[in-house]
């Protein structure tokens, strides 16, 4: 079996979806397929494909209550050793001009509630989790510094409590209320009291 890493962010409970717009900042947007989102306004459109369920209810209302929404994505990052070995390898680099470089597919869920993955549910708290599709883009999000920058970035402007990398046998700890880490916790399915614990415990 490959490995399944992903990162996982984690934010107060909001409108997930102006958090999807961040996110949209450094997506590729020459999917063939888009999500739409309905406000009682206007409709936004975002540059990612629904899958899994969430494409029956595509246009989606912006106060659907679904428990999570899948979808498919394709993600620009800096090219740093770590990004440009892995363009190399499957051909995506352009060349030396290219600044970034774009890796797909991601597969991007939203969980509104995520109490069915064990004790670490927060009613207060909404997760997005990119989840890396071969065992190669697994070990790209644990290796390269440039993955993690715009995902910090997210954490910090919409209002993020923590972020980790799930290395599925345990996690790296890379952001927490405001401050980067790079710490290993025990797994990534910890709460938020559990991490909190484990940091002051200290070695």
């Amino acid at each position: 079996m490959g490995l399944d890493y992903s990162i996982m962010l984690f934010f107060e409970r909001q409108d997930p979806w102006p958090i999807m717009e961040g996110v949209a900042q450094f997506a590729d947007h020459n999917l063939k397929t888009h999500t739409a989102v309905r406000y009682p306004d206007k409709i936004i459109r975002l540059p990612f494909e629904p899958w899994a369920g969430t494409e029956e209810i595509t246009p989606i209302p912006y106060d659907d209550q679904s428990k999570e929404w899948d979808f498919m994505t394709s993600l620009y990052f800096r090219k740093d050793q770590e990004v440009s070995d892995y363009a190399n390898y499957y051909h995506l680099d352009e060349g030396p001009s290219q600044e970034r470089v774009a890796i797909g597919y991601i597969y991007l869920t939203i969980y509104n509630n995520w109490e069915a993955y064990g004790a670490s549910w927060d009613p207060d708290l909404i997760l997005f989790q990119f989840m890396a599709a071969t065992s190669h883009m697994s070990v790209l999000m644990a290796d390269s510094p440039a993955i993690c920058e715009p995902f910090i970035d997210l954490l910090e402007h919409y209002r993020g409590v923590y972020g980790l990398i799930d290395r599925e046998m345990d996690a790296e700890l890379i952001w927490l209320r405001g401050k980067e880490h790079q710490v290993i916790i025990p797994h990534a399915w910890m709460s938020l009291a559990e991490i909190e614990a484990y940091l002051d415990k200290g070695p």
